[in-house]
């Protein structure tokens, strides 16, 4: 009995796959030739190849990239996929075939180069169509106001491609939309105000595009929004109060803009906030009272190169998740109490603390302000010697090295000087013993009682003042004729060089 039973079971079992598997092979395989016919147009159309989609097999169950629900196409990602070498060299917006697949939800394409313009009937014929995703497919021209048609859609991803002109107020008409991306293109104009129409809006990226104007203040009735991004912008406005209503904003990016004014109140009531990001503005005046306190789940905070002043809260050093922060380039002012040592910057505030002013500049901006300033408790203290650059550096060294340069010229000369004198002290001597006549002692030679002038010299000398001054040229001249000492005496006259001084004057002819 147990063995019949055991029998019967594993028939069941065996039965019950056997209509799993017929199921399932009717749920993947394609009903309708009017699709297939469409695939294997886009199939030639992008130029994939026959290894990802073959011509054979039935895309619902062997083509990568393709999914089928109720035996109809309902997700096509060619993101990933690679060409053959002719579709790599005719690429293009070429994706006309998807006009006969109106059962579609997904289309992505991410990565994929598809350059061109989206075209009108996308909005008009793909009314199933929840995603659609174009990031990265080198399209251009404008966004389609069809867009606005596709009432089902829920993800819209368009970033880093060439499109322009500005954002079509058609788009507030989805209703359903929870992502939309359109960060790194060229966006103009300005945000429009229908922005608030987005009731299930959960991402709204418009960073790094060419928007100016104001932030709308209809963006405060979005309370699903969890991340903001408009970054890197021509923006020039006040941070809107209405702000303090998006009580699940996780990621505030409004840096890289002409944002002025102070930081409002209502930032403390962003109460889920994580990054916190609003560098390069012109926000100025002290940040809200508590506002570290209030946001306890901040982790990145970045206040870099605005106008901001007043004391740091010392709540900001005991935040648990804080990761990061700058708020360098500003006017903060007291202080520094237990900064965040390995992710913080602080440089180039008014604070106690290193990396910041002079304490010139400290006294100057302090009574600008009307505070008094203390040194930080050094009183008597003066501003602390400028750190040398490399600029005075190599200075200093092109100085030391001229004085040693110099220093050296003038022991070679001298030691030049010696070799000659000794030199010409040796032939002196060698002459005296032949053709030098002895001077009677008491005699001496006949020198003119007028003094002469030599070319090139300066005043006139005798010839005792001259052995007085020389202590007769250090050499013994009783040895010498006098065409000897004459050409010591015109070799000084000639040397020239700016650490000697010139003989000047004549030896006066004997």
């Amino acid at each position: 009995m147990e063995a019949q039973g055991s029998a019967l079971s594993i028939f069941f079992l065996a039965v019950i796959l056997l209509l799993i598997q017929c199921v399932a092979a009717q749920r993947v395989r394609i009903s309708s030739p009017i699709e297939r016919r469409a695939l294997l147009d886009l199939r030639a159309s992008l130029g994939l190849r026959g290894k990802d989609w073959p011509m054979k097999a039935d895309p619902c169950s062997s083509w990568l990239g393709v999914e089928c629900r109720n035996r109809s196409v309902s997700n096509i990602t060619v993101s990933g996929l690679r060409r053959t070498r002719v579709g790599r060299l005719n690429p293009g917006f070429n994706v006309d075939s998807l006009v006969h697949l109106t059962p579609l939800v997904s289309f992505n394409a991410s990565g994929f180069p598809l350059p061109g313009s989206i075209l009108d009937w996308f909005g008009n014929r793909l009314v199933n169509l929840e995603v659609l995703n174009l990031r990265s497919c080198n399209i251009s021209g404008s966004i389609p106001g069809t867009l606005g048609n596709l009432s089902r859609l829920t993800s819209l991803y368009l970033h880093n491609n060439n499109l322009a002109g500005s954002i079509p107020a058609t788009l507030e008409k989805l209703r359903n939309l929870k992502i939309l991306d359109l960060s790194i293109n060229s966006r103009n104009g300005l945000i429009p105000s229908s922005i608030g129409s987005f009731g299930n809006i959960e991402r709204l990226e418009l960073a790094s595009n060419y928007l100016s104007g104001l932030i709308p203040p209809s963006l405060g009735s979005l309370r699903g929004l969890q991340v903001f991004n408009v970054s890197d912008n021509n923006l020039s406005c006040p941070i809107p109060i209405q702000f303090g209503n998006l009580s699940r904003l996780v990621e505030l990016d409004l840096s890289k803009n002409s944002l002025y004014g102070s930081m409002p109140e209502e930032i403390k009531m962003l109460r889920s906030l994580r990054k916190m990001i609003m560098g390069d503005n012109e926000l100025e005046g002290r940040l809200p009272v508590d506002l570290f306190s209030s946001l306890v789940e901040l982790q990145v905070v970045d206040l870099n190169r605005n106008k901001l002043d007043g004391a740091l809260n010392s709540a900001i050093w005991s935040m648990s998740k804080l990761q990061s922060l700058d708020v360098s380039n500003n006017n903060f002012t007291g202080k520094f109490v237990n900064g965040v040592e390995r992710n913080g910057s602080i440089d180039k505030n008014c604070l106690q603390a290193t990396k910041q002013r002079s304490l010139e500049d400290y006294r100057l901006f302090y009574s600008e302000r009307g505070l008094s300033f203390d040194s930080f408790g050094a009183p008597d203290a003066t501003s602390p010697p400028a750190e040398s650059s490399p600029e005075n550096r190599k200075r200093l060294i092109f100085i030391l090295a001229g004085v040693i340069g110099g220093l050296g010229f003038i022991v070679v000369l001298v030691l030049l000087l010696v070799l000659i004198l000794i030199r010409n002290k040796g032939i002196g001597n060698q002459r005296g013993s032949a053709d030098v006549v002895p001077v009677p002692e008491g005699d001496s030679p006949q020198l003119p009682k007028d003094p002469t002038n030599l070319a090139g010299s300066g005043g006139s000398f005798t010839y005792e003042q001259l052995l007085l001054t020389t202590e007769n040229f250090r050499v013994n001249t009783s040895s010498f004729k006098n065409e000897t000492y004459m050409m010591e005496l015109d070799l000084f006259r000639k040397l020239s060089h700016p650490r000697f001084v010139p003989l000047l004057g004549a030896l006066l002819g004997a």
